[in-house]
């Protein structure tokens, strides 16, 4: 049995995917739903099952499995914004005498208003695929 024929059972068998379903331009996660811990599952039993030396794509594992394709830069303008919008709510709740659930509402409708126009400037980053084939040289090379 050929090692790519391996590699695609063992996809099936981890995705629930019929084999005939699975070809070597098949993606991972967007065309075969092998995703965070699945996806860690499946490369752990590939380099186990095969010996491969996979330490250069746990390095970069979050260009190919976004964890919910937030960045560092995303993180951080979303606390900004949170920050700003809590500021400018507790200055107006206390002009305009607002109980702290008021100012808790007016904080949200804020982050909101603020939010909105700018999370369309911050992008979002797109993962690399991983290919049936890609693995498939992976094991064969025996690293990534």
């Amino acid at each position: 049995m050929s090692v790519e024929r391996e590699i695609r059972e063992l996809i099936a068998e981890q995705s629930g995917m019929p084999l005939i379903r699975i070809h070597r331009d098949s993606r991972i996660a967007e065309d075969l739903g092998i995703s965070g811990d699945d996806a860690v599952t499946l490369f752990s039993r590939i380099s186990g099952r095969y010996r491969v030396d996979l330490t250069a794509l746990w390095k970069r594992w979050d260009r190919h499995f976004l964890i919910n394709a937030l960045s560092i830069r995303t993180i951080v303008a979303m606390a900004v914004v949170l920050l700003i919008a809590t500021l400018i709510a507790k200055w107006v709740g206390g002009v305009m005498y607002l109980p702290a659930s008021g100012i808790f509402l007016l904080a949200l409708l804020l982050a909101a208003l603020i939010w909105l126009p700018l999370r369309r400037t911050l992008p979002l980053r797109k993962p690399v695929p991983i290919r049936v084939r890609d693995i498939v040289q992976a094991v064969e090379r025996g690293n990534w």
